[in-house]
């Protein structure tokens, strides 16, 4: 890899991890409160809220348009959600 490449591939990274900061500050809140809705226990909530931006952190590149952001965010929650109930068992309970 050329020096070239390394500053392109570190301007890459550099534009994803900004563009994840700042969805992860503007949609935090939101994300939390849906998390808690659909788990019905703050703990569960927090679990989920980390499960979506650690997912959200491995699938920035894929995101084209940073306006669909918030929608892109709330897709993940609801998979990992599902995720959850289907494959990892877990037991929903108001807490």
């Amino acid at each position: 890899c050329s020096p070239r490449q390394e500053g392109r591939v570190y301007a890459e990274k550099n534009k994803h991890r900004e563009l994840f900061l700042s969805l992860v500050k503007r949609h935090q809140s939101e994300l939390y409160r849906y998390s808690v809705k659909l788990t019905h226990n703050t703990e569960l909530a927090e679990d989920l809220l980390q499960d979506t931006f650690c997912e959200a952190w491995r699938s920035i590149p894929s995101l084209r348009d940073a306006r669909k952001g918030r929608g892109w965010l709330f897709q993940i929650l609801r998979h990992r959600f599902s995720h959850w109930v289907r494959d990892k068992g877990r037991r929903i309970k108001p807490g």
